[in-house]
């Protein structure tokens, strides 16, 4: 036999539960460095924008959340159970040693074709990158040649 003491039966040690505001606004996405995978991600949210086609990949717009047991039957969509910003608001920036934007940044990795980035050229151009300035012009050479 299993004896409970009388606060945990009536709930008084479990939180409360808590209401999660809708997100409003725009939300900054910093990527540290623009290579194959950050200037996809970047791409495939602005494809999805302008195309309004599904965000293949996007874990939180395409999943499911299981909630209770499986019997229950309820798995809404992450994004329509958590009130997560909208892929329009989000705006992207981030550093990159090489690539002064977005667009060079994803020309250079490679991953994507021309005809996939021609759309959202001007877009991913008007991600400004910050760059790495060194310093000391040592700084500049591998680690391996510094004196």
């Amino acid at each position: 036999m299993i004896v409970f003491d009388e606060e945990v039966l009536n709930n008084d040690l479990m939180p409360e539960a808590h209401q999660i505001a809708p997100a409003t606004g725009k939300l900054g996405v910093l990527l540290p460095g623009l290579g194959a995978v950050s200037s996809t991600v970047i791409a495939g949210v602005l494809t999805a924008r302008r195309t309004g086609e599904a965000p293949i990949g996007s874990v939180s717009q395409m999943a499911h959340i299981r909630l209770g047991s499986r019997s229950e039957g309820r798995n809404p969509l992450i994004r329509d159970f958590v009130p997560l910003a909208s892929l329009d608001d989000l705006v992207f920036g981030g550093w990159d040693p090489i690539s002064p934007n977005a667009l060079e940044a994803a020309r250079t990795s490679g991953v994507l074709e021309e005809r996939d980035l021609a759309p959202i050229s001007s877009e991913m151009e008007g991600i400004a990158l910050w760059q790495h300035r060194p310093r000391r012009p040592h700084q500049l050479l591998p680690a391996s040649r510094r004196q």
